[in-house]
Protein backbone atom coordinates (compact mmCIF):
# COMPACT_ATOMS: atom_id res chain seq x y z
CA UNK A 1 0.00 0.00 0.00
CA UNK A 2 1.56 3.25 -1.12
CA UNK A 3 0.19 6.16 0.86
CA UNK A 4 1.33 8.79 -1.64
CA UNK A 5 -0.60 7.11 -4.47
CA UNK A 6 -3.82 7.34 -2.50
CA UNK A 7 -4.00 11.05 -3.39
CA UNK A 8 -3.00 10.22 -6.96
CA UNK A 9 -5.67 7.56 -7.27
CA UNK A 10 -8.46 9.58 -5.74
CA UNK A 11 -7.71 12.98 -7.27
CA UNK A 12 -5.75 12.56 -10.49
CA UNK A 13 -7.47 9.44 -11.76
CA UNK A 14 -10.94 10.82 -11.11
CA UNK A 15 -10.12 14.20 -12.60
CA UNK A 16 -8.45 12.74 -15.68
CA UNK A 17 -11.46 10.49 -16.33
CA UNK A 18 -13.74 13.53 -16.41
CA UNK A 19 -11.29 15.57 -18.47
CA UNK A 20 -10.80 12.76 -20.99
CA UNK A 21 -14.45 12.72 -22.01
CA UNK A 22 -14.38 16.42 -22.83
CA UNK A 23 -10.98 16.19 -24.51
CA UNK A 24 -12.15 13.30 -26.68
CA UNK A 25 -15.15 15.27 -27.93
CA UNK A 26 -13.10 18.42 -28.62
CA UNK A 27 -10.33 16.36 -30.23
CA UNK A 28 -12.74 14.49 -32.50
CA UNK A 29 -14.26 17.79 -33.60
CA UNK A 30 -10.76 19.31 -33.95
CA UNK A 31 -12.02 22.22 -31.84
CA UNK A 32 -8.70 23.69 -30.75
CA UNK A 33 -10.09 26.37 -28.43
CA UNK A 34 -12.35 23.91 -26.57
CA UNK A 35 -9.51 21.38 -26.35
CA UNK A 36 -7.07 23.98 -24.99
CA UNK A 37 -9.58 25.30 -22.46
CA UNK A 38 -10.47 21.80 -21.25
CA UNK A 39 -6.84 20.70 -21.01
CA UNK A 40 -5.61 23.82 -19.22
CA UNK A 41 -8.59 23.78 -16.85
CA UNK A 42 -7.91 20.10 -16.12
CA UNK A 43 -4.26 20.83 -15.38
CA UNK A 44 -5.18 23.80 -13.17
CA UNK A 45 -7.62 21.72 -11.14
CA UNK A 46 -5.07 18.94 -10.89
CA UNK A 47 -2.37 21.33 -9.66
CA UNK A 48 -4.66 22.87 -7.08
CA UNK A 49 -5.92 19.58 -5.65
CA UNK A 50 -2.70 17.57 -5.85
CA UNK A 51 -0.36 20.23 -4.51
CA UNK A 52 -2.67 20.78 -1.57
CA UNK A 53 -2.90 17.07 -0.81
CA UNK A 54 0.87 16.65 -1.28
CA UNK A 55 1.48 19.42 1.27
CA UNK A 56 -0.87 17.70 3.74
CA UNK A 57 0.74 14.31 3.16
CA UNK A 58 4.24 15.72 3.55
CA UNK A 59 3.44 17.65 6.70
CA UNK A 60 1.55 14.76 8.31
CA UNK A 61 3.80 11.98 7.00
CA UNK A 62 4.97 10.75 10.37
CA UNK A 63 1.54 10.50 12.05
CA UNK A 64 0.07 8.90 8.91
CA UNK A 65 2.82 6.28 8.73
CA UNK A 66 2.58 5.66 12.48
CA UNK A 67 -1.18 5.01 12.34
CA UNK A 68 -1.02 2.76 9.27
CA UNK A 69 2.17 0.76 9.84
CA UNK A 70 3.68 1.08 13.33
CA UNK A 71 2.95 -2.15 15.16
CA UNK A 72 4.74 -5.43 15.72
CA UNK A 73 8.21 -5.36 14.21
CA UNK A 74 7.65 -1.93 12.57
CA UNK A 75 9.42 0.27 15.11
CA UNK A 76 9.41 4.05 15.69
CA UNK A 77 12.74 4.32 13.85
CA UNK A 78 11.09 2.62 10.86
CA UNK A 79 8.27 5.16 11.05
CA UNK A 80 10.73 8.06 10.87
CA UNK A 81 12.58 6.57 7.88
CA UNK A 82 9.35 5.67 6.07
CA UNK A 83 7.85 9.12 6.74
CA UNK A 84 10.96 10.76 5.28
CA UNK A 85 10.67 8.61 2.16
CA UNK A 86 6.95 9.45 1.91
CA UNK A 87 7.81 13.14 2.05
CA UNK A 88 10.17 12.72 -0.90
CA UNK A 89 7.58 10.68 -2.83
CA UNK A 90 4.98 13.43 -2.40
CA UNK A 91 7.14 15.67 -4.58
CA UNK A 92 6.39 13.33 -7.50
CA UNK A 93 2.62 13.57 -7.11
CA UNK A 94 2.42 16.75 -9.14
CA UNK A 95 4.42 15.45 -12.09
CA UNK A 96 2.64 12.11 -12.06
CA UNK A 97 -0.81 13.65 -11.79
CA UNK A 98 -0.31 16.30 -14.47
CA UNK A 99 1.24 13.60 -16.68
CA UNK A 100 -1.93 11.57 -16.32
CA UNK A 101 -4.04 14.51 -17.52
CA UNK A 102 -1.59 15.11 -20.39
CA UNK A 103 -1.73 11.42 -21.33
CA UNK A 104 -5.51 11.73 -21.59
CA UNK A 105 -4.89 14.49 -24.14
CA UNK A 106 -2.56 12.15 -26.04
CA UNK A 107 -5.29 9.50 -26.15
CA UNK A 108 -7.98 12.04 -27.11
CA UNK A 109 -5.84 13.26 -29.99
CA UNK A 110 -5.11 9.66 -30.99
CA UNK A 111 -1.33 10.06 -30.88
CA UNK A 112 -0.11 6.53 -30.08
CA UNK A 113 3.46 7.26 -31.20
CA UNK A 114 3.73 10.04 -28.64
CA UNK A 115 2.60 7.62 -25.91
CA UNK A 116 5.32 5.18 -26.95
CA UNK A 117 7.96 7.94 -27.06
CA UNK A 118 6.83 9.07 -23.60
CA UNK A 119 7.42 5.56 -22.30
CA UNK A 120 10.83 5.52 -23.95
CA UNK A 121 11.67 8.74 -22.12
CA UNK A 122 10.22 7.60 -18.78
CA UNK A 123 11.87 4.19 -18.41
CA UNK A 124 15.50 5.16 -19.07
CA UNK A 125 14.98 8.36 -17.06
CA UNK A 126 13.74 6.34 -14.08
CA UNK A 127 16.54 3.80 -14.37
CA UNK A 128 19.26 6.42 -14.72
CA UNK A 129 18.02 8.59 -11.87
CA UNK A 130 17.64 5.50 -9.65
CA UNK A 131 21.19 4.46 -10.47
CA UNK A 132 22.46 7.96 -9.64
CA UNK A 133 20.43 8.73 -6.50
CA UNK A 134 20.27 5.35 -4.72
CA UNK A 135 23.94 5.24 -3.68
CA UNK A 136 23.80 8.76 -2.22
CA UNK A 137 20.37 8.84 -0.61
CA UNK A 138 19.53 5.18 0.05
CA UNK A 139 15.81 4.37 0.02
CA UNK A 140 14.98 8.07 -0.30
CA UNK A 141 17.07 7.97 -3.50
CA UNK A 142 14.57 5.56 -5.02
CA UNK A 143 11.80 8.00 -4.14
CA UNK A 144 13.83 10.85 -5.60
CA UNK A 145 14.32 8.83 -8.81
CA UNK A 146 10.55 8.45 -9.00
CA UNK A 147 10.12 12.22 -8.56
CA UNK A 148 12.63 12.90 -11.34
CA UNK A 149 11.06 10.42 -13.75
CA UNK A 150 7.52 11.75 -13.15
CA UNK A 151 8.75 15.32 -13.61
CA UNK A 152 10.63 14.37 -16.76
CA UNK A 153 7.52 12.68 -18.17
CA UNK A 154 5.39 15.71 -17.36
CA UNK A 155 7.84 18.12 -19.03
CA UNK A 156 8.23 15.86 -22.07
CA UNK A 157 4.46 15.58 -22.56
CA UNK A 158 3.96 19.30 -21.93
CA UNK A 159 6.54 20.24 -24.54
CA UNK A 160 5.19 17.67 -27.00
CA UNK A 161 1.63 18.98 -26.56
CA UNK A 162 2.52 22.67 -26.44
CA UNK A 163 0.40 23.51 -29.48
CA UNK A 164 -2.61 22.04 -27.67
CA UNK A 165 -1.87 23.66 -24.32
CA UNK A 166 -2.24 27.29 -25.26
CA UNK A 167 -0.35 29.67 -23.00
CA UNK A 168 2.30 27.71 -21.17
CA UNK A 169 3.36 30.84 -19.29
CA UNK A 170 -0.08 31.20 -17.76
CA UNK A 171 -0.07 27.57 -16.56
CA UNK A 172 3.47 27.92 -15.24
CA UNK A 173 2.55 31.09 -13.36
CA UNK A 174 -0.50 29.37 -11.89
CA UNK A 175 1.58 26.35 -10.88
CA UNK A 176 4.16 28.56 -9.19
CA UNK A 177 1.48 30.41 -7.21
CA UNK A 178 -0.09 27.12 -6.10
CA UNK A 179 3.38 25.81 -5.18
CA UNK A 180 4.00 28.86 -3.05
CA UNK A 181 0.65 28.44 -1.30
CA UNK A 182 1.23 24.72 -0.74
CA UNK A 183 4.76 25.39 0.57
CA UNK A 184 3.36 27.95 2.97
CA UNK A 185 0.72 25.48 4.13
CA UNK A 186 3.44 22.83 4.59
CA UNK A 187 5.45 25.21 6.74
CA UNK A 188 2.53 26.06 9.00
Amino acid sequence: FKVDWLAYSVIATSLSAVVFQRLAVAGAQRNLSSFQRTLTDGIRHCLLLVMGSAAVLASLAQPIVRVIYQRGSFLPADTVATAHTLQVYTLGLVGGSVSLVLLQAVYALQLPKLRIRAGLVLLPGAALSGWVFRPFFGIAGIALAHVCSMTLLCVYLGVSLRQWLGSGRELLSYGLRISLAASTAYGV
